[in-house]
């Protein structure tokens, strides 16, 4: 009986959780925003086997609704070196740093957020999680200047908003 009722309660909390805990945070997982739709009808053009890297937080949607592959994303940030290398070809000054890294790890299309490199997001204690954050703070201090804003805008198929996409076969270009 009183596994009955801790399995009820359990049930009722989540439940309870599921109902307001977008009221309250203003956050909904499953209505992305007008923005991040045309991402994902962007991807959804391209070839199936195509795979994207760029802003971890940005690319965990891809999969369900772009139906496309990506590298990591911020669920699945805890894979350790491999978060620190793509962050930090992020946020590269050079544009060979960033084939390199597409490269290796066979990405075909980068996708960032303007809002990323602005000075007052790159001021923040925090842009990403640690121990992550302390190391890809410390390898962009200072800096002004990233390859992925550096772009030509004939180079980007796809941006909206903040967000562009960059295929890692044009980035050959801006040498």
């Amino acid at each position: 009986a009183g596994r009955a009722l801790l399995g009820a309660a359990a049930s009722l909390g989540v439940l309870g959780w599921a109902i307001y805990a977008p009221i309250f945070t203003n956050v909904s997982y499953l209505n992305p925003s007008p923005a991040e739709r045309a991402l994902f009808a962007f991807a959804q053009t391209l070839p199936p086997d195509v795979r994207f890297a760029g802003w971890p937080c940005l690319l965990d949607d891809i999969p369900l609704f772009g139906k496309r592959q990506i590298l990591f994303g911020c669920e699945e940030y805890q894979q350790g070196n491999l978060a620190v290398e793509a962050l930090t070809a992020y946020y590269a000054k050079d544009p060979t740093a960033l084939t390199a890294f597409c490269r290796e790890y066979g990405v075909t299309h980068l996708v960032a957020d303007r809002k990323t490199f602005a000075p007052d997001w790159l001021a923040r204690e925090r842009i990403f999680f640690e121990p992550y954050n302390t190391q890809i703070r410390a390898r962009i201090a200072g800096r002004a200047t990233f390859a992925l804003l550096e772009i030509p805008p004939e180079a980007i198929p796809f941006q909206t908003e903040n967000l562009f996409v960059v295929p890692c076969d044009a980035l050959a270009a801006t040498r």
